[in-house]
């Protein structure tokens, strides 16, 4: 759901609201829209499955994503000089360290805020009526905005 978010719904909302083109410091711009998009394609599942969706975790994935890329490559990198020596390894691994440090650290701050919506009880209904209101805002922005690429 999260990835057809980031297809359908993410060029429809830029569409909608206009966004300018670039991605802006640390890819902030799509960042924001890429979460945004995917969030709004997965809250009726967060709500039905664990009951609580919280508006910070947008804020939180801006403050990461962009670091996220990076700290996968050190991974990658660590695994393949450890293989030649541990020294190399380490060496590596201390700008890793500082990444996941930073990741950890905002999730660790974000994690104490208890702020978001809870639902006890989530009926099917609500889901499904989000759903086909979700889909006729892209297939109305598909029609009003037709330069909008959108994989069909």
């Amino acid at each position: 759901a999260a990835l057809m978010g980031i297809v359908y719904v993410k060029p429809a909302l830029e569409a909608y609201f206009k966004v300018p083109e670039g991605s802006g410091f640390l890819k902030w711009r799509e960042n924001l829209w890429t979460t945004l998009a995917a969030q709004l394609a997965v809250l009726p599942i967060l709500l039905a499955n664990f009951g609580f969706f919280s508006p910070l975790a947008i804020i939180t994935n801006l403050l990461i994503l962009s670091f996220i890329a990076p700290t996968m490559l050190f991974g990658v990198l660590i695994f393949f000089a450890s293989l030649f020596s541990n020294f190399l390894a380490i060496i590596i691994a201390l700008p890793a360290q500082a990444l996941l440090s930073y990741e950890l650290a905002v999730i660790n701050i974000f994690s104490k805020f208890s702020f978001g919506f809870t639902a006890q009880s989530f009926p099917i209904m609500f889901a499904v009526l989000y759903y086909i209101a979700l889909i006729w805002f892209m297939m109305y922005i598909r029609k009003k905005y037709k330069h909008v690429q959108m994989v069909v």
